[in-house]
């Protein structure tokens, strides 16, 4: 996002594919239902959802994406609290982590799933379950707590890859670029893919979780004023502040292990 037209382009897009989502939602509800109905089989349910080849994947993704959230927290608060100077600054980290805390935490997990109540495909109707669709956005009473309404998976994806590809993009020349554009699009699209084919999510779901992460990516990078910093996010700086990051953690480690053996002192 080097200049202000770039980034007024992209925030234009983003609105746009919101309101073209939640327009089709509205004007045709149950697409999500055609969509689900492919993976469904009468007797079988959502096949992938017992597959533990597609569970193994999943469980996968979500830890690679998780962990690299956990990695961002504690850069940013070490350097908060401790006045750790990273090489690769704290902007970066802070555009990292708080994506994945607005975005799929705070507004899909803390507003939507715990508000909305929509069930999710596998529990309603017309796949063998005995709760009523309802369509996005439509407060109903048919799912209690984690709800289909958004795809908190769907959302943490978009949070971790769309970051990570900002940060990257002016290091990358023009084939890398597409490589890497192709790679994060691909990761998201199977992410939330997934969920959709386990009937664990409608398409709705996911596309909403994926444009909301990607609007909150958007926003924080003006914020944060991330752009001026990500020339800092070079190999040699990130190898050195994890590398810092990992010593602190074995010193940890071991001062917590000779207390418990009581022995302050050390060898």
């Amino acid at each position: 996002m080097p200049d202000d037209r770039l980034y007024t382009r992209l925030t234009i897009a983003l609105l746009s594919a919101m309101i073209l989502v939640m327009a089709v939602s509205a004007a045709v509800p149950r697409l999500d239902i055609w969509v689900s109905a492919q993976f469904f089989e009468d007797g079988r349910g959502f096949p992938a959802a017992q597959s533990p080849t597609y569970e193994w994947l999943g469980n996968v993704l979500r830890w690679v994406f998780e962990a690299t959230a956990a990695v961002a927290f504690v850069l940013m608060v070490v350097a908060a609290l401790r006045g750790v100077r990273w090489q690769t600054g704290w902007r970066v980290w802070a555009f990292l982590f708080l994506t994945t805390a607005i975005g799929p935490g705070l507004i899909v997990n803390a507003l939507f799933k715990a508000h909305f109540g929509r069930a999710r495909p596998a529990t309603i109707l017309e796949f063998g379950g005995d709760k009523t669709f309802t369509p996005p956005f439509q407060i109903a009473g048919e799912c209690a707590r984690n709800c289909s309404f958004s795809s908190g998976e769907g959302a943490l994806v978009a949070a971790v890859v769309i970051p990570v590809l900002v940060l990257a993009w002016p290091r990358l020349g023009g084939v890398a670029r597409w490589a890497a554009g192709a790679a994060g699009v691909g990761l998201i699209i199977v992410t939330a893919g997934l969920r959709v084919i386990k009937g664990r999510h409608f398409l709705s779901d996911t596309l909403i979780s994926i444009l909301l992460s990607a609007l909150v990516a958007l926003l924080l990078y003006r914020l944060l004023r991330v752009g001026p910093e990500r020339h800092r996010l070079t190999g040699a700086a990130l190898r050195a502040d994890l590398g810092w990051l990992g010593g602190g953690a074995v010193r940890l480690a071991r001062a917590v292990f000779r207390r418990e053996r009581g022995d302050p002192g050390g060898a």
